[in-house]
């Protein structure tokens, strides 16, 4: 079954908390890697301010204006735990 996940893409459910508020996201991992002392993935999810309860950042004059949805990216790594 881990064989399958090497270079394959899959969706995690993310549960997070932000600003005192719960959610959760749907994330995509891709680039598994796996090794004897540790597992490696990227994962990609979308957070929407709203569903945490914030307002968008805001810019004098409006020039800037930020969406609802900030793509979050990250490189994770799982060790092993030592016997």
């Amino acid at each position: 079954m881990r064989s399958r996940l090497i270079g394959s893409a899959l969706t995690l459910c993310i549960l997070g908390l932000l600003a005192g508020t719960r959610g959760t996201a749907n994330g995509v991992v891709t680039n598994v890697s796996e090794s004897p002392e540790k597992v490696e993935f990227d994962l990609a999810f979308p957070v929407s301010l709203k569903a945490f309860n914030l307002d968008p950042p805001k810019v004098i004059g409006g020039l800037v204006k930020v969406r609802d949805n900030v793509d979050v990216t990250a490189h994770v790594v799982l060790k092993k735990a030592v016997e």
